[in-house]
């Protein structure tokens, strides 16, 4: 594998007929991972070969991996940490607080991962399953400080949302201003015409001459 430099990427539509290849041959029956195509990203030889995958659900800001499937014990060696350093870019770009994983290999330890305290299992989110050995956790922030910057970006995008409001409200003001200046102008104009006529018909008519 050293002589053919490795890829990583997301998985797309076009990937999915080698997926379900994939999924077969290594012994995943789940046909509803096709549903879940979005979530896998994928490790490739530079020609397209599809040597391994993996997917990360997303949920209350906390990341399942899932499906870290390989096409033979050989590849795993090289691919496993690419497959994870993509992972967990997108988990950290993402905003999550919290990955868990079903496997329990050294590679997760060496990783930072670690049994579950009772209070993690609490906050397992039930999207991701049963909350059932065996299970490793790692934090990747804290939580605290994450709910700190969502208020943070709440409390911007309400001062945002206030500002456009503003605006539009004095936007309606001045277009309504414009309206009733228009509308009086208008109306005066009518007026002066009507005078001017009304001032025609009300001249005094010259009087006829008289002859000596």
């Amino acid at each position: 594998m050293s002589s053919d430099p490795l890829q990583t990427r997301r998985a797309t539509l076009e990937d999915l007929p080698a997926l379900r290849s994939f999924w077969r041959t290594t012994g995943v029956s789940d046909s509803s991972l096709e549903k879940r195509l979005t979530e896998f990203q994928l490790v490739t030889t530079r020609h397209g070969d599809l040597l391994a995958c993996g997917g990360l659900h997303i949920d209350s800001h906390q990341g399942c991996l899932h499906h870290w499937l390989f096409r033979n014990p050989g590849v795993r060696e090289s691919a496993e940490p690419l497959l994870w350093t993509r992972i967990g870019q997108i988990a950290q770009s993402r905003g999550v607080i919290r990955l868990w994983t079903g496997e329990t290999g050294a590679f997760w330890k060496s990783r930072g991962f670690k049994d579950p305290t009772t209070a993690d299992l609490e906050a397992f989110p039930p999207a991701f399953g049963a909350s059932k050995p065996p299970l490793l956790t790692l934090q990747l922030r804290d939580a605290s400080a994450s709910e700190a910057a969502i208020q943070l970006k709440i409390e911007q995008l309400q001062q945002t949302h206030r500002r456009q409001a503003e605006t539009t409200r004095a936007r309606v003001r001045l277009t309504r201003w414009i309206l009733a200046a228009a509308t009086l102008v208008g109306f005066g104009i009518l007026l002066r015409i009507a005078w001017n006529v009304l001032a025609r018909f009300a001249a005094p008519l010259p009087k006829p001459r008289t002859g000596r």
